[in-house]
């Protein structure tokens, strides 16, 4: 019923791979990116239908790297993080249509790193 799909490319002499399809299937879309040791989880949910007089792009943009997946302690917000979340929010709307008010969830969680 659903197709996994996976691609393997070479990008700064590690392999990349991404892959879709296997798992987070409630989501509108979900990828699962490895690249070296390190693998992210990003999802993205989006309202079937616009709200009424929204004249903008609601775009929720959530990252999450947890610390236990690098084998260290409690998570805490961090100067990198807030970075992270900036490049990410910025980056995205600009793949939007100009017109496309439907809101939108962007979630990415570390899932695994060695540092």
């Amino acid at each position: 019923m659903f197709k996994a799909h996976s691609v393997e490319i070479d990008w700064g002499g590690r392999p990349l791979k991404l892959e879709t399809g296997k798992i987070a299937r409630q989501a509108d879309g979900a990828v699962i990116a490895t690249y070296g040791e390190t693998i992210v989880l990003a999802t993205v949910v989006a309202a079937k239908s616009a709200k009424d007089g929204i004249d903008f792009l609601p775009l929720t943009v959530d990252y999450q790297e947890k610390t236990y997946a690098a084998g260290r302690g409690v998570a805490r917000i961090s100067q990198k993080r807030q970075a992270i979340f900036l490049i990410l929010s910025v980056k995205l709307r600009k793949n939007f249509f100009s017109h496309y008010n439907f809101a939108a969830d962007f979630n990415s969680r570390n899932i695994f790193s060695v540092w």
